[in-house]
């Protein structure tokens, strides 16, 4: 277990080093996010129940179910930049921007119910509104 959780982990990392100037850096971040995200949602829902004593408490439902959706924000976040980048519509640009919001939102409320949250909190509340921001800016530009 603590092997998976580990690869994960490493999935993060990877996916927050690549160059995200470049379009294959863009697509293998997003890739490697939601990897993470899936290794993490495995490790909830096949691994723990397992395990013959209590878990840890970064193997707790409400860790693993914060991981979850940070990594998918995270993934959803590189997405929007994706879109920022290929200058596509600002229609699409304010959809992928509120629904990475929506991510972000959803990541803050499961970390304020976990253990790592005095970790999290700070990053979380700052790329939330920012995203949100960048929605109604974008939507404003509409005609």
């Amino acid at each position: 277990m603590c092997v998976l959780f580990n690869v994960a982990a490493m999935m993060s990392q990877v996916a927050g080093n690549q160059d995200l100037d470049i379009d294959d850096g863009l697509k293998l971040s997003m890739k490697y996010f939601q990897l993470a995200s899936g290794t993490f949602q495995f490790i909830k829902d096949h691994v723990v129940s397992v395990i013959p004593q209590g878990p840890t408490p970064d193997f707790t439902q409400d860790t693993l179910d914060a991981l979850v959706a940070l990594m998918l924000a995270q993934a959803q976040e590189v997405c929007f930049m994706k879109a920022a980048k290929d200058q596509m519509k600002d229609s699409v640009i304010a959809k992928v921007a509120a629904q990475t919001g929506d991510y972000y939102a959803a990541a803050l409320k499961l970390m304020q119910k976990d253990q790592a949250r005095p970790c999290w909190d700070k990053v979380i509340c700052v790329c939330l509104p920012v995203c949100l921001s960048v929605c109604l800016y974008v939507s404003l530009l509409l005609p």
